[in-house]
């Protein structure tokens, strides 16, 4: 693939000059809409989506003039139809990037405007093409083709009469040269389905007709078939429940064979539950970009496993994809009341109702607050008082708390001079000289003064202190230097405070 990609490179920058100076040259058009297309298919297939997506534009912007239009509309070139190759490269282009994530546990679907922007881009030229209907054979093949892969486009952009329009007149001319009319009218039946019950009738016409006969040629069996059917069965009231049991074994009967068929996980069982069938076809219908089918499939997973966060969030995706706004806000909102703390979820509800779940997410309290950050809002004045429990500070409290837990019971011992007098009345700066005129270590490691809170009103209770003696040696550099810290005027540390105490006498 990159020999050739290589090759394609070089032969159109060769003749880019000649193609220039000929634009209006029908082969010289086709040569370079051609090597374009082939370069977007080959950029996919090594995984360079941007380089594909940069050929893909350039081959739009070519064959969108009107000039253009007229060179190519009702000529093949070799068997080759310039506006099919070029709406069939655009739609493997938007198929290869279907996925935004994609591992074992997490399946994301790639709603991003430059994917949609793709369709967008083609559907305009592909409304130009199939503008004109007065071709004869062997264009008529041609013709249906495109009329078929425009109505995949609006379906694919949430434009279900638009699509339903395009597929009705194939239905009604039983268009066969070049399409599967099967497929054509599965694919109508579907739209009927999902337009609601007023239109069920004649989408269950369509698909009596196809059980026999099922699009098998595009991917998809009698299972697909049965399933549509099933969906348009559930949601027809009483007088279809009698028939619901049936349907529902020769679903699973379908299922199961195609499971064997492919030889997947699962097709030795020898049952399959309800919720894992629709949730298969979802998954088979994902992988084929066939979003409608998917969406309805998920829909009725859903109504059998509400609890199933993951098929939620799927819902929501196909839903946003497919314009139904409110259906994916509504669906996302019950998926992250399942899932509280997915930033995909959030992200998508801001994009499917922006104006509701902005203010939300901006009110919403942060999960990361820090408790300990909590005195300017509303905190306690003796929560104020407590040291703080981080650093070299917290691991001497740390020290200090375990043995106050080894002596709490043991009492206090006899003293014979006490180190602080509640009688004196001595300020701290008075206790703090007569701690310093007693032989003390120096200790080298400088003191790291707490940040001052603010000023909180703190009540002391006036009671004679118990009696507690200044310890003789201190083997503890750190527990030295905590006393002192005290002893300096730090407000976080009382001076009678028990920890110091029973610290002093620890030691």
């Amino acid at each position: 693939a990159l020999q050739e990609i290589h090759e394609l490179e070089t032969a159109l920058s060769k003749h880019f000059n000649e193609i220039k100076k000929d634009l209006h040259s029908s082969n010289s058009l086709f040569f370079e809409i051609q090597k374009l297309c082939r370069l977007s298919d080959l950029y996919n297939s090594v995984n360079k989506q941007s380089l594909s997506l940069e050929r893909l534009k350039k081959t739009i912007t070519i064959a969108s003039k009107p000039e253009n239009i007229r060179l190519i509309q009702g000529k093949d070139f070799d068997g080759i139809y310039l506006p099919i190759l070029i709406l069939t490269t655009a739609m493997k282009c938007w198929k290869q990037i279907r996925y935004a994530q994609k591992t074992t546990n997490n399946l994301r679907i790639n709603f991003s405007k430059e994917r949609q922007q793709i369709l967008t881009s083609v559907e305009s030229m592909a409304e130009l093409y199939r503008g004109q209907k007065d071709l004869h054979a062997p264009f008529a093949g041609y013709s249906n083709q495109v009329l078929v892969l425009s109505a995949q486009i609006q379906e694919s952009l949430g434009k279900w009469q638009e699509s339903l329009a395009i597929l009705s007149d194939l239905i009604a001319v039983q268009a066969v040269d070049g399409v599967d009319l099967s497929y054509v009218i599965l694919k109508a039946a579907l739209i009927l389905k999902h337009m609601g019950p007023s239109r069920h009738k004649q989408c269950l016409e369509y698909l009596e007709y196809l059980l026999d006969d099922p699009p098998v040629s595009e991917g998809m069996g009698k299972t697909h078939v049965l399933a549509v059917q099933l969906l348009v069965l559930e949601q027809g009231g009483e007088k279809y429940r009698v028939l619901l049991p049936k349907h529902y074994k020769e679903l699973a009967a379908s299922y199961h064979q195609d499971l064997q068929a492919d030889g997947e996980s699962g097709a030795d069982r020898v049952s399959i539950s309800e919720e894992e069938v629709w949730q298969g076809l979802m998954l088979q219908a994902l992988d084929r970009c066939e979003y409608l089918l998917a969406l309805e499939f998920a829909a009725q997973g859903v109504l059998k496993a509400p609890g199933k966060a993951r098929l939620l969030h799927t819902l929501a995706e196909l839903q946003f994809l497919l314009g139904e706004t409110e259906a994916a806000a509504s669906s996302a909102e019950k998926a992250l009341a399942l899932q509280p703390q997915s930033a995909e979820l959030r992200n998508l509800l801001l994009q499917a109702a922006p104006d509701v779940w902005a203010d939300r997410m901006r009110s919403a309290p942060s999960s990361n607050a820090n408790p300990a950050i909590s005195n300017s809002h509303g905190s306690s004045a003796e929560d104020s008082r407590q040291p703080a429990k981080s650093g070299w500070i917290g691991q001497v409290a740390g020290k200090a708390l375990q043995v106050i837990k080894k002596t709490a019971d043991k009492p206090p011992a006899a003293t014979s001079k006490p180190l602080f007098s509640s009688k004196s009345g001595t300020k701290r700066s008075e206790a703090a000289k007569k701690v310093q005129n007693k032989p003390l270590e120096v200790v080298a490691t400088p003191i790291v003064e707490a940040p001052q809170p603010k000023e909180v009103a703190v009540v002391t209770e006036k009671r004679p202190p118990p009696p507690l003696c200044r310890p003789e040696n201190l083997h503890d550099s750190d527990l030295r230097r905590l006393i002192q810290f005290a002893l300096h005027g730090n407000p976080h540390v009382h001076y009678y405070d028990e920890s110091l105490r029973e610290l002093s006498k620890g030691t």
